[in-house]
């Protein structure tokens, strides 16, 4: 009798830790989406209300690096008693400038689900995100596969921004070689001859550009050092 009733209980058993692993998933699909709903519908109504009485509504202005940005904003910023940190408040003035910009491209954002939105708020507002969105309303692209998505977008635009700087750096030192380059094949004006025929608004235009050039190369020099202590230090840290 044992051996026929063992086999039933064991089937039982495995049905119910099924049902107990689907319900799990779906609580925590459940939990995390109201949460991301909570967390993204006060982000949005705190980011507008920045945008409006802080940047009277300019989107560019508020998501620019500018740093003359308004002095009430950095104000706000640096309240003591203001328990949202800086890097929130940027987070939220995002959503709110993300929510304008889907609807100005005719987007039914109400088939987006929050978590979706959450996660698009990673991307710049472009062509990019206009399209993720639209394979989410169209249940083309799951929450999981947008995120992986994103992810990676970001790693490219990281990337790119990594190759910009080193870009950057190397014509900082090419524009420095063409300057020196430039000086040592110049005729500079050391024949006292010809400053004597020089007019004397001349002889003052060219005293002060040659005191602007000193300063430059001092402060060029002082660079170049810097440049090549932060070279060595990478150097020696790589070789650790």
């Amino acid at each position: 009798m044992n051996s026929v009733l063992k086999p039933s209980y064991r089937t039982n058993s495995n049905e119910n830790e099924v049902e107990d692993r689907q319900l799990v998933e779906d609580s925590v699909r459940f939990i995390n989406e109201k949460a991301q709903e909570t967390l993204y519908k006060g982000a949005l109504e705190i980011g507008n209300y920045i945008l409006k009485h802080f940047f009277n509504d300019d989107i560019a202005l508020a998501s620019s690096k500018n740093p003359k940005k308004p002095k009430s904003y950095a104000a706000l910023c640096a309240h003591g008693d203001l328990t949202v940190p800086y890097s929130t408040l940027t987070v939220m003035v995002r959503v709110a400038a993300q929510e304008r910009f889907l609807k100005e491209h005719d987007l039914d954002i109400d088939r987006l689900g929050y978590t979706q939105k959450a996660t698009l708020i990673r991307l710049q507002n472009g062509k990019e995100k206009l399209v993720l969105a639209h394979k989410c309303m169209e249940g083309n692209l799951s929450t999981r596969r947008l995120a992986e998505l994103v992810q990676r977008s970001q790693k490219k635009l990281v990337g790119r921004r990594k190759e910009d700087q080193e870009d950057t750096a190397f014509k900082n030192i090419m524009k420095i070689e063409q300057l020196i380059g430039r000086s040592e094949k110049a005729e500079l004006v050391t024949d006292i001859n010809k400053i004597r025929s020089m007019q004397s608004k001349t002889r003052e235009d060219l005293r002060q550009k040659a005191l602007e050039l000193l300063n430059v190369m001092a402060q060029t020099s002082k660079d170049c050092r810097k440049l090549i202590k932060n070279l060595e230090k990478v150097e020696k840290e790589k070789s650790i």
